[in-house]
């Protein structure tokens, strides 16, 4: 019987379930993505969640472990950190608890207060996230590019420029839309929605391309300075990496809004997780790196300073 109830389908009805079935559960695997990131496989406590008759298994402590040993400060918390938080840690702060804020609101979304309101607010929020995303890119290509104020300039000017179009394409939208906004969920090819992340996606483009140059022609990054690699190896470690994924979750993210691929439209939920969660493992990866080959290992503590190893038969030998 199941059977020939699936074979009476029309296509209406099987694009009418791809929108009330696929962008739920796929914003449900984000959530619980998130919350598996922010927690540990055998870790100290297992904890499980009920969801739509669900079980899903999760532990603490993934993330939040590195969390606390890199980023929490305070002589009560850690005796062994004394510093106060840098630009670097608010950055990071943000993008964490924004992010998982930003996941429950869009399983919330589907189930709690669905509607035309919250469809513009997501939107928004999303591109709040993405905005965070390419400032804390655009001070990785600030720094490898030994705080030039041309490239900061030009990066900057490119940023604003992006905003100014995302703002334009939705006013526009709100404003000279002809015939019915798309149901949730339907691919944008009635209006122009799906141009206004082209403008980020071009100029995470273009930072994605000048870290791959500044890694092509950078000879600093393969000098070792006493067995321990320099600020610019460092930066260069993680950036190919994190910036290739940040442009193809947009690319993908746009041939998916305009429906150019056979992969049908699956929210937000999924962005938000990915560009929250690599940002993370990014910024966390970058302080642990810097760590052990800046400051001598975590053992040594944040301000010592490295040692420098002397060959004694070298020095006999000179003599």
């Amino acid at each position: 019987m199941p059977y020939s109830l699936t074979n009476n389908l029309t296509p209406d009805d099987i694009a009418s379930l791809r929108i009330r079935v696929i962008r739920p559960y796929v914003t449900l695997a984000a959530l619980t993505w998130v919350i598996h990131d922010y927690c540990e496989c055998g870790g100290l406590q297992r904890f499980t969640v009920m969801i739509n008759s669900e079980v899903i298994d999760g532990d603490i402590v993934v993330t939040l472990e590195d969390e606390v040993t890199h980023y929490w400060v305070g002589d009560h918390l850690i005796p062994s950190i004394s510093r106060r938080p840098g630009v670097g840690a608010y950055f990071f702060y943000w993008m964490r608890y924004y992010t998982i804020f930003l996941v429950l609101f869009d399983t919330l979304d589907f189930r709690v207060f669905p509607g035309p309101k919250t469809t513009t607010a997501s939107a928004v929020l999303t591109v709040i996230s993405l905005w965070s995303v390419e400032v804390i890119m655009q001070v990785r290509i600030y720094i490898l590019y030994n705080r030039s104020k041309r490239v900061a300039f030009v990066n900057g000017t490119l940023f604003v420029i992006s905003i100014g179009f995302f703002v334009w394409v939705k006013v526009d939208n709100a404003l000279h839309a002809i015939g019915r906004r798309p149901q949730r969920g339907n691919c944008s090819n009635g209006d122009t929605r799906w141009a206004q992340w082209l403008p980020a996606t071009v100029f995470e483009l273009v930072l994605f391309g000048m870290a791959v140059y500044k890694s092509l022609v950078s000879y600093a990054a393969k000098v070792k300075l006493n067995g321990r690699l320099p600020l610019s190896a460092i930066l260069l470690h993680g950036n190919i990496v994190y910036f290739f994924v940040v442009a193809c979750v947009l690319v993908l993210s746009n041939l998916m809004l305009v429906c150019a691929t056979h992969i049908p439209y699956m929210g937000l939920g999924l962005f938000h997780a990915t560009l929250g969660i690599a940002t993370c493992r990014m910024l966390i990866h970058l302080r642990k790196f810097s760590s052990e080959n800046l400051e001598g290992g975590p053992a040594e503590g944040p301000m010592s300073l490295p040692n420098i190893e002397v060959d004694l038969h070298s020095a006999e030998d000179v003599r």
